[in-house]
Parts: structure tokens; C-alpha cells; sequence
């Protein structure tokens, strides 16, 4: 793929397009909540993951357009929980894994960072492909990580946690994602 990302920070700017990918019926499909966010929700909600020092959201650029965001959440001691929302418009281009790769290399100039953390539904292939080509590996449940216990919802079934790290060097991070296919 020839696609360059380009990563930022998020900002006000994009709180309006983060919040109609969020209401995409497909997103919620793949969320843990499903259920559309009202506008007032979702403002009180972005304004507070701008402020909060423990994430950081990222908003990756192909050719000029909005691709999708990446959310990063501290869990503590270098380790992160990593969100991926696609502009539903670019869905299924092959922008995922770039996007990932970018927003991690990302993070790594601002945060030291040993782990990250993702999880998904198992009917949602693309998403695990989007991480296996950055590097990260599906584990069985640990509930390891006190912010993920119970988020698990019973009557649907994840892929427990794909897990990236195990590595203090920072520059494995940096290398992994400059080579997303």
C-alpha cells in the first residue's frame, strides 16, 4: 500500500466526525457499547479524554483525509490499552494496520511504553489482522489489567487480549510500526 498516515493529536476540531464514526451502525456493532451516543454524551465524554494526562487520541490523515482515530489509556507502568475507530468511509482500504503502526510510533516519542493492550469481538476479523500486522499477539484472558475486568460482556465473544510489548527498547515499537504492510 502506498498510503502515507499522517498522525496528530485530536483536537475540538475533530470531535463532531469521531462522534458520527462512533454512531456508525457497523462501530457499535464492534464496540463494547453499542447503544448511539448523543451529542452531549459524547462532548462530555471527548472533552474529558482531551484533559485527562492518562490518553491520548490520535486522529491519522490519508491524502489530507480523516482515516480514523486511535485511543490510547494508560493502565499504568508503561502499559496502554489501544482503540481503533475507522472513518466509515475509508472502511476495508487497507488504512487500519497504517494507521495503528503510525499512532503507536506516536506514542512512543511522548510515552515511555512497554505494553499495549487491545481487544475485539471475533466477528471482527479485520480489527485482529489490524494488530497481528503491528506486532501484537492474541492471549487467553488474564484479567490482569484492573480496568478491563468486566468488560467482557457474557453472551458475546472476544479475543481475550492482544498483547504488544514485553519490550523496554523503544525503538522495537518505532520499528514495528514503520513496517505495517
Amino acid at each position: 500500500m502506498d498510503a502515507n498516515i499522517v498522525v496528530r493529536e485530536a483536537t475540538l476540531e475533530d470531535r463532531r466526525e469521531i462522534w458520527e464514526w462512533w454512531n456508525d451502525p457497523v462501530t457499535r456493532r464492534m464496540m463494547k457499547k453499542n447503544d448511539v451516543v448523543p451529542w452531549e454524551e459524547h462532548c462530555a465524554w471527548f472533552d474529558g479524554v482531551l484533559k485527562d494526562p492518562g490518553r491520548i487520541l490520535c486522529v491519522g490523515f490519508v491524502d489530507g483525509e480523516k482515516a480514523g482515530n486511535v485511543r490510547f489509556d494508560f493502565q499504568g507502568e508503561g502499559v496502554y490499552e489501544v482503540s481503533v475507530n475507522m472513518n466509515p468511509q475509508l472502511r476495508g482500504r487497507g488504512y487500519g494496520p497504517l494507521l495503528v503502526g503510525a499512532s503507536i510510533a506516536y506514542l512512543n516519542t511522548v510515552r515511555p511504553v512497554t505494553t499495549l493492550i487491545a481487544m475485539m469481538k471475533k466477528i471482527n476479523p479485520r480489527s485482529r489482522k489490524t494488530f497481528e500486522r503491528n506486532g501484537f499477539v492474541v492471549k487467553e484472558p488474564t484479567r490482569d489489567y484492573p480496568r478491563m475486568v468486566g468488560r467482557f460482556s457474557p453472551e458475546e465473544e472476544w479475543y481475550s487480549e492482544l498483547i504488544y510489548g514485553g519490550k523496554s527498547d523503544a525503538g522495537a515499537f518505532r520499528a514495528a510500526a514503520s513496517h505495517a504492510p
